[in-house]
Order: C-alpha cells, then sequence, then structure tokens
C-alpha cells in the first residue's frame, strides 16, 4: 500500500499563499509617490512636446534611481553616492534601466517601454528642429510601445475620444504615465519579493482582490491622468 506523503500539495500551496500574503503586507506602507505622480504628470499637459518628453522622462529616471537605492546596501565602498554619481556604474539612465531589468527588478514590457521613453528623450534633446510627436525618429518609437491605454476605452470607453482620434502626443504623455506607474510599483516590489523566494510579480499572483489599497491607488492616479487627457 502506497503510503500517503508527508506534506501533501495543498500543504505546500497553503504555505506559499501564506508567504505571498506576509510579502503584501510587507510591501503596503511602501512610499509609491501616487499624490505626486498624479500632480506631477497632469502638470505637463500644457507643455511643449520637446519639454513633455524631456521632463517626463527625468522624472521617471529620478524615481527609478530612488527606488533602486532603496534596495542596496548604503555601506558599500564610498557609499551609494559612487554607484550613481560622475562616473559610477549606474550614472546615467541606460544603466540604471538595463541592470534594473537584469536583476528582474523590472518586466520585460516595462523594461522595453522605459527604453522606449529614453530613445525619445534623447531624439529631442539632442534634435534641436524636432518639434513634435508626428516626426521620425518619435514617431517610429511610438509605433513600439504595446498599447497599454487601450484598457481605458475598455472601462470609459463612452466617456473618451474616438481612439483613432487621439493624437500621438496624447499617446505618448498616456505611456510615459502609465509607465512610470508601473515602474514605481515593480521596482518597489519585485527586488523584495525575489529575496523571498517569490516571483517577482507575485503582488498579482493571487489576484486583484488582495493587491494593497496603495498599489491601487498607484495604478488609479495613473490612469485618472490618462483618462482626462482623452476625455470628451
Amino acid at each position: 500500500m502506497k503510503e500517503s506523503p508527508l506534506v501533501t500539495d495543498a500543504d505546500v500551496d497553503t504555505a506559499l499563499r501564506a508567504v505571498r500574503d506576509y510579502f503584501r503586507k510587507s510591501v503596503s506602507d511602501s512610499q509609491l509617490y501616487e499624490a505626486e505622480l498624479r500632480k506631477f504628470f497632469e502638470g505637463l499637459a500644457a507643455e511643449s512636446p520637446r519639454a513633455l518628453a524631456v521632463v517626463a522622462f527625468s522624472y521617471i529616471d529620478e524615481k527609478l534611481a530612488i527606488l533602486m537605492r532603496g534596495h542596496m546596501n548604503p555601506k558599500v565602498s564610498g557609499g551609494l553616492d559612487s554607484l550613481f554619481n560622475s562616473f559610477g556604474p549606474l550614472s546615467t539612465a541606460s544603466a540604471r534601466i538595463k541592470i534594473a531589468a537584469a536583476l528582474r527588478w523590472l518586466s520585460p514590457l516595462t523594461y522595453r517601454h522605459l527604453e522606449l521613453l529614453r530613445k525619445v528623450r534623447n531624439a529631442f534633446a539632442h534634435s534641436p528642429f524636432l518639434n513634435s510627436f508626428d516626426e521620425s525618429p518619435v514617431r517610429d518609437f511610438l509605433e513600439q510601445f504595446e498599447p497599454l491605454e487601450k484598457i481605458l476605452w475598455d472601462i470609459k470607453g463612452a466617456s473618451l475620444l474616438p481612439y483613432e482620434s487621439v493624437s500621438r502626443r496624447q499617446l505618448y504623455h498616456i505611456r510615459a504615465t502609465l509607465t512610470c506607474a508601473r515602474m514605481i510599483e515593480e521596482v518597489t516590489c519585485s527586488p523584495r519579493a525575489i529575496s523571498m523566494g517569490l516571483q517577482p510579480n507575485a503582488l498579482h499572483v493571487d489576484g486583484f482582490k488582495e493587491v494593497p489599497r496603495p498599489f491601487v491607488e498607484l495604478q488609479r492616479s495613473a490612469m485618472y491622468v490618462a483618462v482626462n487627457l482623452v476625455a470628451k
């Protein structure tokens, strides 16, 4: 007669669920900048295309650096400033994005979108006669994004402008806002999840209802900005 295992699959599932519950509780008081994000991205609506691209990415990059530092050992030789300042290995936006992705602190999608936002910033910053999101290469970069914004039309379609009438500038503004919120969530949660032996996306494994309230409010703030940009 085959003996029953001392530890069943149900036992393992229960234990993993308990670890995920503890993880979600541990991140529930994180600084997520939800009110600041909303105010900042709302304030970009009147900016020129160049200012929108450059300033939006500057904010995103600043938040990435702050969040990364929060997961690092401050007692390294020279302190964390030696990593991020001057000629340190994390002194550029490109390096920060790549390292965060390599550590699985960013999802592949968010990594790709941050790289595209960086390329848009560079195009405007280094091309004095580029004045529109409708011009190449910015137009081409925008076509490489996943259309994160389409969920807004699934939820609030009747109150929004027709999707096909939305300008590339509006699409950029929305995608930068939504990507920033995703980045803040991921770089806040993924390092801690990984350190606990969980998947990087452990925050969402048990469904939306289990996501801590602050993370819901972060996404709500980003979606509020996006909806207002294309409201009828």
